[in-house]
């Protein structure tokens, strides 16, 4: 069926819709059914599940489709897909926007895909796209594919990585996790990255990050307050790298030009406290000490003597009697 009039609205199921050179229709179609559109701007259709619709030089096009849905876009910008487990393939010129879980989107080069509506822990949608641009709204979750692409990341998002040369920039409390690829930049403060094993060139830039790395991941770190953990990993502390805590085992360690800082060995450090002593064995700075014995015992006559040794200099006897019948107990500050 072929629609010519704009502002018609069709109700049907396992119809096929053809819109050209129309604006502003409204389509209603049931299960298995279809949309195509071309040369039209701000056409909406409402699709039930296993839907197919293609967009061929549209704008603004608005779509609500169930599961398991496809869309085909070529030239389209501004549409809006409400869909989950839904596949879209994105041809040349196509900036779309996804709401919903789960869905698998295939980009080309140039491409922008934006991401919104599942939440940072709900299940991800899947791009597919090289030399493009993924933008997550507030909230949400991607996992991205390909090499060179700009990734704009608002609060508590979570991104996964798999490429090369790859920019994400976060807001705060984000999440990213980049399982594979080389020279990727991840620019965040606050965040939370995970790097899998064997990563290279990973450079992190901002301030109070949790980085976790894995075996063999070489990354270069700039900013200040950031943790790292992990172990057999190569670290590069960039000039501007301040006050940055790592633990973990058997890394290596490179601090770039103009960097200064203090490194304190595990054996240089002596845990035990020295106290210091105003009568060796007998009287500390900060303690205080009793003197026991049975009554009649000279306990006065010995405190007196100690007294006037330590007043007169070296020879102090030790703390216990001639008589052998008086102890002193301490007990630490």
């Amino acid at each position: 069926m072929e629609l010519n009039g704009g502002g018609s609205i069709i109700h049907g199921a396992t119809d096929l819709i053809y819109i050209n050179q129309e604006n502003s229709n409204t389509v209603v179609l049931g299960d298995n059914s279809g949309v195509s559109i071309s040369h039209s701007s701000g056409n909406s259709a409402i699709l039930g599940q296993s839907a197919l619709i293609g967009v061929t030089d549209g704008n603004n096009e608005t779509f609500n489709l169930g599961n398991n849905a496809t869309a085909w876009l070529t030239h389209t910008t501004g549409s809006t897909l409400n869909m989950s487990w839904g596949y879209v393939y994105a041809y040349d010129g196509v900036n779309v926007t996804i709401n919903g879980s789960g869905n698998t989107v295939g980009a080309l080069d140039g491409d922008t895909v934006n991401v919104a509506g599942n939440g940072q822990r709900g299940s991800a949608n899947l791009v597919y796209l090289s030399n493009g641009a993924l933008n997550l709204a507030h909230d949400a979750d991607a996992a991205i594919t390909g090499n060179n692409n700009i990734v704009h990341a608002d609060q508590t998002d979570l991104v996964t990585v798999n490429g090369n040369h790859n920019t994400l920039q976060f807001g705060s409390n984000g999440l990213t996790w980049v399982q594979t690829g080389y020279g990727n930049v991840i620019d965040a403060s606050g965040a939370g990255i995970l790097i899998g094993d064997n990563v290279i060139n990973t450079s992190i830039v901002g301030d109070g990050n949790a980085i976790y790395t894995g075996t063999g991941d070489n990354l270069n770190v700039s900013g200040s307050g950031d943790t790292i953990y992990g172990s057999g990993s190569t670290i590069y502390l960039n000039a501007d790298a301040l006050n940055t805590q790592i633990q973990g085992d058997n890394d290596i360690i490179h601090v770039r030009a103009g960097s200064v800082y203090q490194v304190t060995w595990f054996d240089d450090v002596n845990e035990s406290v020295t106290k210091e002593e105003i009568v060796d064995g007998f009287l500390g700075a900060g303690e205080f000490s009793l003197f026991v014995a049975k009554p009649g015992t000279a306990k006065s006559v010995l405190l007196c003597r100690h007294r006037l040794s330590y007043r007169r200099g070296p020879g102090l006897a030790r703390s216990k009697s001639e008589a052998g019948s008086s102890r002193v107990l301490r007990r630490r500050a």
